[in-house]
């Protein structure tokens, strides 16, 4: 069965220490706000850090996409860095780069941001989050993304332009490598990921470029963290870079040959993909 798909990519990456009440008062006294209940229960569990479920609807265009924007992280409390209080934190980067305000940035990268947008609610109330683009000739851009920040984390998504490939219980990576090698990929080793990398002639990808296949152990070789942090570290998992159509014969063939030691996830397809 599918493990759900954790908001972070790694809790044991966090951008701040353990959070307490003190450092929560301490951000809201310093940030002059009432921070979501939904938010302070998020960095309990992690204090910030790159998301694994990155992608946002819209109901509107944006300089991401025409139906989605991806937020890449979310900022902690009581860090040195990537944090809402720190020196170069929120206020700073609504300062530098003309943010809405009163607003307390979720993420940032430079012309656009994620914030806890403050005007209509009061300082004490319950924000919407939105998403900013200040690279604009006229007013910053700003697109609502949800009512609140717990509406928000709900409608996050997991996005790539891969497919996932999982294989719990399956010791022997020769097992996953043959079915594959039957459709004539050809295999070598990276040593530089430490993982098996296939090609599958004739196939591309979702952007058309050849399709690939890579195959390894879910921890990175240098132990730094996760592929897929909510199955064990000695799984053997996958990201196979195909267009729909080359998929589907590809996937099935795994699944017949594989049964159970075989999970797969796709990537979300947007209106705009059709």
């Amino acid at each position: 069965m599918k493990k759900p798909i954790p908001l972070f990519n790694d809790t044991a990456r966090p951008y701040g220490p353990p959070l307490t009440a003190s450092m929560v008062e301490a951000a809201e006294a310093a940030l002059g706000v009432r921070l979501p209940r939904a938010y302070i229960s998020v960095l309990e569990t992690c204090n910030g850090g790159d998301l694994r479920r990155t992608a946002c609807p819209t109901s509107e265009p944006t300089s991401w996409h025409d139906d989605y924007v991806e937020i890449r992280d979310l900022m902690g409390i009581g860090g040195s860095d990537h944090c809402i209080d720190e020196e170069l934190g929120s206020q700073y980067l609504i300062e530098e780069w003309g943010y809405p305000e009163p607003g307390v940035v979720l993420s940032s990268e430079g012309h656009t941001a994620f914030l806890l947008d403050y005007r209509e609610c009061g300082p004490t109330g319950e924000p919407r989050v939105i998403f900013v683009d200040v690279d604009t000739d006229e007013e910053p851009h700003v697109v609502v993304l949800a009512p609140n920040f717990s509406a928000f984390i709900d409608a996050l998504v997991w996005s790539s332009e891969s497919f996932e490939l999982i294989f719990p219980g399956v010791e022997e990576v020769s097992r996953i490598l043959s079915p594959l090698e039957q459709l004539g990929a050809s295999v070598s080793w990276s040593e530089a990921f430490s993982s098996y990398e296939l090609s599958l002639p004739g196939c591309v990808d979702l952007e058309g470029e050849p399709a690939r296949i890579t195959v390894g152990k879910n921890r990175y070789k240098d132990g730094s963290g996760w592929q897929l942090s909510e199955y064990p570290e000695s799984t053997w998992v996958g990201h196979a870079f195909l267009a729909w159509e080359h998929s589907v014969p590809i996937l099935d063939h795994l699944r017949n040959e594989l049964g159970d030691g075989f999970l797969v996830r796709e990537p979300p397809r947007w209106p705009s993909d059709e």
